[in-house]
């Protein structure tokens, strides 16, 4: 009777999928997200305007902002574009599980991998709700180059928030379907800002880049070469630091984890016991000073890249 529930609660799911795309005519078997020439031929990443053909809420928010070039409007664009970025994603993982074989015949599943495809097909549902009415229609490539260009330059602009999702984020937002330059284009970029901004971010205790820094000590080497591979390390001081404090905002399971990473990295001797005992000072005095009164947060939301909190996945 479980397995039948779980089943159920995956095809219902599903079929509110279908029933949104088939509505919609975007749901193709082979079909693929148009895609225009990105970046321009000398291969200088520039912002753009989105293609003629894009009529998507989105485009339209873009263009009435196309003469702006204020703070707020340039770390609205990013985040909008962020947001489409999402849906996207959303989008392609939607086709997926519509494509997905194993839904033929759900009798040979567990109730755990049923589980799982119901979370995971929930999720991206909520996602794609989430964000349709911004992003429905918008061309994923523009979107991704209108995002790498305006959070970057509103970083360069002061925006706390587009340091944080430059650090946290990958440099190529869509993870394929670019040329190897032009992901060489992007990587170079990220190598030059990052340390920069995460240095910004830890010294104020921004707690997304604590996390992401504090893993880039204790995380083991990958046996895959990049470009990445040249990232120096943030300052062991201002990683304790900030991570000590974002363990006092997180949630306790995430707080568990970090403290879990923080015994790791202590390991590694990096730090005098009277540099830690000073971090953790640090760290107990402004959580009690600036956030004892304030609801938790997600440290794997990503919050800061997103227009609403509620929209971090």
């Amino acid at each position: 009777m479980r397995n039948i529930k779980a089943i159920s609660a995956v095809t219902a799911t599903l079929l509110i999928i279908a029933i949104i795309y088939w509505q919609r005519g975007e749901y193709h078997s082979n079909s693929t997200t148009p895609q225009s020439k990105w970046p321009p031929p000398n291969h200088q990443v520039q912002m753009r305007n989105p293609t003629a053909t894009d009529h998507s809420e989105w485009a339209l928010r873009l263009k009435s902002r196309d003469s702006a070039n204020d703070l707020e409007s340039i770390t609205t664009t990013f985040k909008e574009a962020k947001e489409c970025l999402l849906y996207h994603t959303a989008l392609n993982e939607i086709i997926s599980d519509l494509n997905d074989n194993r839904l033929d015949d759900l009798s040979n599943e567990t109730l755990e991998s049923l589980k799982h495809i119901d979370a995971t097909s929930e999720k991206y549902l909520l996602l794609f709700r989430r964000t349709q009415s911004l992003c429905a229609d918008s061309d994923q490539k523009t979107v991704a180059t209108v995002y790498t260009n305006s959070v970057i330059k509103a970083a360069l602009m002061g925006s706390k928030d587009a340091e944080t999702c430059f650090v946290i984020s990958n440099p190529n937002p869509t993870r394929n379907n670019i040329s190897a330059k032009e992901e060489e284009i992007l990587n170079e970029r990220y190598l030059r800002y990052a340390p920069t901004f995460a240095r910004n971010a830890l010294e104020r205790g921004d707690p997304y880049v604590a996390v992401k820094s504090l893993y880039q000590y204790i995380a083991s080497p990958s046996s895959h070469h990049s470009g990445m591979d040249t990232l120096p390390l943030a300052d062991p001081y201002l990683t304790w630091r900030a991570a000590r404090l974002a363990s006092f905002r997180v949630t306790p399971e995430q707080r568990t984890r970090i403290e879990g990473d923080l015994t790791t990295f202590e390991k590694k001797h990096l730090l005098q016991q009277s540099d830690i005992k000073q971090a953790d000072e640090w760290a107990k005095n402004t959580f009690y000073r600036y956030f004892s009164k304030t609801p938790p947060i997600d440290i794997d939301s990503h919050a800061p890249c997103y227009t609403s909190p509620d929209l971090a996945p």
